[in-house]
């Protein structure tokens, strides 16, 4: 008799047991979806946000260059009218 109930429990266990695992799989599926979807949109939010910042160092650098350049054509301006005689 105690040898009936352990073959019908292993026997359950071996038909359940993967009949669960589906379930549970099927039923996961979707959450474990959204969570990646949710990882994806937090990591491209956090890629913009780097590549914004990334951008306006550029622009403020390049900013820099310009005004530089600007000066240096003015220094080479006032330089060359130094060099000029006077009266010519």
């Amino acid at each position: 008799m105690d040898e009936d109930i352990l073959i019908l429990l292993i026997g359950g266990t071996a038909i359940l047991l993967p009949l669960f695992g589906l379930t549970v799989r099927f039923a996961l599926k979707p959450i474990v979806d959204s969570v990646i979807k949710i990882m994806e949109a937090r990591r491209t939010n956090a890629e913009m946000e780097l590549l914004e910042r990334r951008v306006t160092l550029l622009e403020q650098e390049l900013n820099g260059t310009q005004h530089d350049l600007q000066r240096l054509i003015e220094k080479d301006e006032f330089d060359r009218r130094l060099a000029k005689p006077p009266g010519a």
